[in-house]
């Protein structure tokens, strides 16, 4: 009898002591919020796009891209005319080097760097399959490594996946004028 007491009370200091039964204060999210909804429409996939190169967030990012577990399509992009001859990299350009190329850009710039992306949409198709979108882009650094402005037109073919959502599964990159485009971009900072 004396033992099952001595357990019993041993038991009880064990469980009070320890706090086992009371709830916890939350603690608030590790990592930076993203900003991103579900792309439903192609406007809010541009609008994730804008969010994850300003926010420098790898897999905001790539949910702009078709995933194979969603949509069995390949990635396919097209730079703009001549960079390939200065950036052999571009040749065969998948979503691993859409990646790359990301997360080095991001590596590369420091933090408090000014990024800005801009764009307008300037033609917009619908078929039955895909959505077809122009747009016409800016993309400025301000930044130690990464300078300049970057600006061009690209045209985007955009399908839903099985999840109901708008994803990349073609994009041509076109130049503008003389200043350096999307594909100069991808090119310089993919190693």
């Amino acid at each position: 009898m004396k033992k099952n007491l001595l357990i019993l009370v041993l038991l009880s200091g064990i469980v009070t002591s320890c706090d086992l039964f009371t709830t916890r204060s939350p603690e608030e999210p590790a990592g930076t919020s993203s900003g991103v909804v579900s792309a439903y429409d192609p406007e809010t996939l541009f609008e994730n796009m804008q969010s994850a190169l300003k926010d420098g967030i790898v897999e905001n990012y790539m949910a702009c891209f078709v995933d194979n577990s969603y949509l069995n399509m390949d990635y396919v992009f097209t730079p703009a005319s001549g960079t390939i001859i200065n950036y052999p990299s571009l040749s065969e350009w998948n979503l691993e080097k859409e990646e790359s190329y990301f997360k080095t850009l991001i590596s590369k710039l420091k933090s408090g760097t000014d990024v800005s992306f801009s764009y307008s949409i300037t033609q917009k198709d619908y078929n039955q399959t895909y959505y077809e979108y122009t747009i016409s882009y800016t993309i400025s650094f301000q930044s130690s490594s990464i300078t300049g402005d970057y600006q061009g037109t690209s045209i985007f073919k955009i399908y839903k996946d099985s999840q109901n959502k708008c994803v990349i599964v073609e994009w041509q990159d076109i130049k503008k004028d003389d200043y350096d485009c999307w594909s100069d971009l991808k090119g310089r900072v993919y190693y």
